[in-house]
């Protein structure tokens, strides 16, 4: 059973964003429950229609959020393990599958933070107590050694051996990080707004060889949320519908492993590097090739300065 066409994005609802400690008293539940009721209001939906919840690495259960919303009846609960990643575009899928079978009417998709101002997600492994440490777990004793202890000095390396293997350039890196910029400086909710050019990446601090500091994301404190509904209710909202093509999740048996095993065999690095970006550039193109076909959509390439006004092509 395919999900194409099937189900569509009807409303989206983002709060506002917050550098980390600045959000004041709200909590991460808080920001979920208004991120949610946004998406609602964008799709012309009740908040009480909603019997399906749909999230990746995300504290906030349907066991809180749905009686803090009201919502009568929860029939569909479904969350991503890991700390994002792919989890984004997989929790669309689940939302998806479950509208497509039968599980569920109106899914929202969400996603919430909200960090202590004396902690923060990428320090994990630096820490052994807190809500994020996890530098007291067996792992960490095999890594922590040898300075790995956040993700830019845990990617640092495999980026270093995707350089060596492949040819990629630091002006491939930098390339990313400035058309990122370019995507934030038409989202007036954004807190990095301002210009980034290629000499400005090149003139940051080295965060870990070799990742500089615009290669790293900020962790902001906000939410966002997605309304998906059937694509036969859509048609009875105001709002014109996203239709869901595609989606997909999973990879490489050993991807977990590979992010702090520089050790891993050969072959096994190669197999990892294959199944998880092959994969996802493989779907892309399929995506993109129905698009192409009926004539619909905008693409907008988020890893190169040459796609930022979304042509096609």
């Amino acid at each position: 059973m395919s999900i194409k066409d099937r189900t569509c994005i009807a409303g989206v609802g983002l709060t506002d964003y917050y550098k980390r400690g600045q959000s004041g008293d709200k909590s991460a539940l808080l920001l979920c429950c208004e991120a949610i009721i946004a998406a609602c209001e964008d799709a012309g939906i009740d908040v009480e229609e909603i019997d399906g919840f749909s999230s990746y690495a995300d504290s906030n259960s349907a066991a809180l959020v749905a009686p803090a919303l009201n919502i009568p009846e929860v029939r569909y609960s479904n969350s991503v393990w890991g700390g994002g990643g792919g989890g984004a575009c997989a929790a669309v899928a689940n939302a998806s599958a479950a509208i497509t079978a039968g599980f569920a009417n109106v899914v929202v998709v969400y996603h919430a933070i909200k960090q202590s101002p004396t902690s923060r997600f990428g320090q994990a492994f630096a820490r052994t107590g807190g809500g994020y440490g996890a530098g007291g777990t067996p792992g960490a004793d095999f890594i922590a050694p040898f300075g790995l202890m956040s993700p830019p000095q845990m990617f640092a390396l495999i980026v270093q051996r995707h350089m060596y293997e492949y040819g990629t350039q630091p002006e491939h890196l930098g390339s990313v990080g400035v058309t990122f910029r370019e995507h934030a400086r038409r989202n007036p909710k954004a807190l990095m707004r301002e210009p980034l050019t290629l000499d400005d990446y090149f003139a940051s601090r080295i965060i870990a060889a070799p990742l500089r500091l615009f290669d790293c994301c900020q962790e902001n404190d906000g939410a966002g949320a997605l309304i998906v509904v059937s694509a036969e209710r859509a048609r009875d909202l105001e709002p014109r519908p996203v239709y869901i093509m595609a989606g997909a999740q999973g990879g490489h048996g050993r991807w977990g492993e590979a992010i702090t095993d520089q050790q891993m065999p050969e072959e096994h690095w190669h197999d990892v590097m294959n199944t998880n970006l092959n994969s996802c550039f493989n779907m892309c193109h399929a995506v993109i090739k129905q698009m192409r076909d009926q004539n619909y959509g905008r693409i907008i390439n988020i890893s190169s300065i040459n796609g930022q006004k979304g042509q096609l092509g």
